[in-house]
């Protein structure tokens, strides 16, 4: 649940363009960064990573560029207008 939660915090991190502009750069590290807080203190706190966790989390972080580049497409805006329509 966690990790989930994480994933959806990029749309929000990236919305706060005010602060450091366009682009996907700072939303794909902000979430890679709450990622590996996590994974860091999975390994302090329990002595190992939660094989959940590690392969969720890279597969989360794997992800992300695709998902800004696909979020763009004019396939994923038909389907979107069709899901919202």
């Amino acid at each position: 649940m966690l990790l989930a939660t994480i994933s959806i915090l990029t749309p929000a991190i990236a919305r706060m363009r005010f602060i450091w502009g366009p682009g996907p750069l700072i939303p794909i590290l902000g979430t890679c960064l709450f990622v590996v807080a996590c994974l860091v203190y999975d390994r302090r706190s329990h002595g190992r990573v939660h094989p959940a966790f590690l392969w969720g989390g890279i597969f989360a972080m794997i992800t992300l560029p695709a998902r800004f580049a696909l979020g763009q497409t004019d396939a994923w805006l038909a389907v979107a207008r069709w899901l919202t329509g």
